[in-house]
């Protein structure tokens, strides 16, 4: 006879295994998958550098319009992103 305690308990080991995997690398035995906040930061990072770097007048008129805005500004979410890194 098989104890209810015993299995519900490797089950949940399974499972919590499972998900501990799924963050880690492909090349470490893990799934490889992509935090979502991670993924949304790095284009946010990204998004501001080539905006900041470009040289053709619609990046230059959104330079001009992020850097007056008081709320949701690129510029802003992107340097506190940084920082937290």
């Amino acid at each position: 006879m098989v104890k209810k305690g015993n299995s519900e308990e490797r089950s949940k080991k399974e499972r919590d295994s499972i998900v501990n995997r799924l963050y880690i690398k492909r090349r470490s035995g893990g799934s490889g998958l992509v935090e979502l906040e991670s993924a949304y930061d790095a284009a946010i990072v990204g998004l501001f550098e080539y905006i900041k770097q470009g040289q053709e007048r619609p990046t230059r008129l959104v330079q001009e319009y992020d850097v007056k805005k008081t709320k949701h500004s690129l510029q802003k979410k992107a340097n506190l992103t940084t920082q937290n890194i």
